[in-house]
């Protein structure tokens, strides 16, 4: 025979363990983020030893960015002897990225601040609002095409 306790403490039992399943999906990090009917990606980049991430979105469901973005291609230029590497990119975005580094001829003074000129062309099966958000020491900077047009962002850095 079951108790008011016994029906307390089952009650109790099956509380906590409903709000810590929900707890673990809660904190389930997100990828490949759908915000807003946007889908946005973020690869990182190092350039000149300092981080910038370059998210790259389009707006729709991830299924429809998946099938209707082929490609984004982010082409960052900088000064010959600036360091450049990819720090990670986001393998379930809706858009499949790739970045390219191409080195001007112009060597870099030691202490001279420069342009790093990122551009973001994308390969897509037809055109949807579009792009890009710049993040360095902190701050971000929005800019917004579609996906007929290359969006280029020119980030001052030292």
């Amino acid at each position: 025979m079951f108790t008011i306790a016994h029906k307390v403490r089952a009650l109790f039992v099956g509380v906590v363990a409903l709000a810590m399943a929900f707890g673990a999906v809660a904190l389930t990090p997100l990828t490949g983020v759908q915000a807003d009917g946007w889908c946005w990606g973020d690869p990182v980049l190092s350039i000149n030893s300092s981080q910038v991430a370059v998210n790259v979105g389009a707006q729709g469901t991830f299924a429809f960015v998946h099938s209707t973005v082929l490609m984004a291609t982010i082409t960052v230029t900088v000064p010959s002897n600036v360091p450049t590497s990819v720090v990670s990119m986001d393998p379930t975005s809706a858009i499949p990225e790739t970045v390219v580094f191409v080195h001007t001829t112009y060597h870099l003074e030691q202490g001279e601040s420069f342009n790093a000129q990122i551009s973001v062309t994308f390969t897509a099966l037809q055109t949807i609002p579009a792009g890009i958000s710049v993040t360095y020491n902190g701050a971000s900077t929005l800019l917004l095409a579609d996906t007929s047009k290359s969006i280029s962002y020119s980030l001052r850095m030292h």
